[in-house]
């Protein structure tokens, strides 16, 4: 009697699952929405300087999504380099809500640093990621640099929190 009421519980549990729509999505319904962002980023640039471009000392960043994905961070004073990095990756995977924040995760990401001495893979980037909010609104798109464990070269030129990059010119 116990196990017809267990099995009958099941039942009524996955049969209320089908209707309120708590059914995880499908394969094809998540590779759809990862390649429409990839669409949606694929041969855009977006930059940040702060201040600005020419200042005394500035931090530079650029995110490139026209070839291989490429996240370049610059630190300079006084017109000269003093720290400069990239993180490049052939390809990507996406994770998240597309009406909240979308987290690019590089795959096989390759460091490469010019100042202040220059290194092949000399940081270890596994688990850096990016995340993009309102990634399909070029007014309000914005990114973040995700770098739980610490490892990006100091003084760390990405900005911490939520950063409107100014977009340069569309590559179709």
């Amino acid at each position: 009697m116990i196990a017809w009421l267990l099995l009958a519980i099941q039942v009524l549990m996955l049969f209320g699952m089908g209707l309120c729509g708590n059914t995880p999505p499908s394969q094809d319904q998540l590779t759809v929405d990862q390649q429409s962002i990839k669409s949606e980023l694929e041969g855009r640039s977006f930059r940040q300087f702060h201040p600005a471009r020419d200042a005394d000392a500035r931090k530079g960043v650029v995110l490139d999504f026209t070839g291989p994905i490429v996240l370049w961070a610059q630190y300079s004073e006084e017109g000269r380099a003093i720290n400069e990095w990239e993180i490049r990756a052939d390809d990507y995977r996406v994770s998240g809500d597309v009406e909240r924040e979308v987290v690019i995760h590089l795959e096989n990401p390759q460091f490469t640093q010019r100042f202040p001495v220059s290194c092949e893979n000399c940081v270890n980037v596994e688990g850096v990621s990016i995340s993009v909010r309102a990634v399909f609104d070029a007014e309000e798109i914005a990114f973040r640099i995700n770098d739980p464990a610490s490892q990006l070269p100091r003084p760390f030129p990405v900005f911490g929190g939520w950063t409107r990059f100014i977009e340069d010119e569309r590559v179709d």
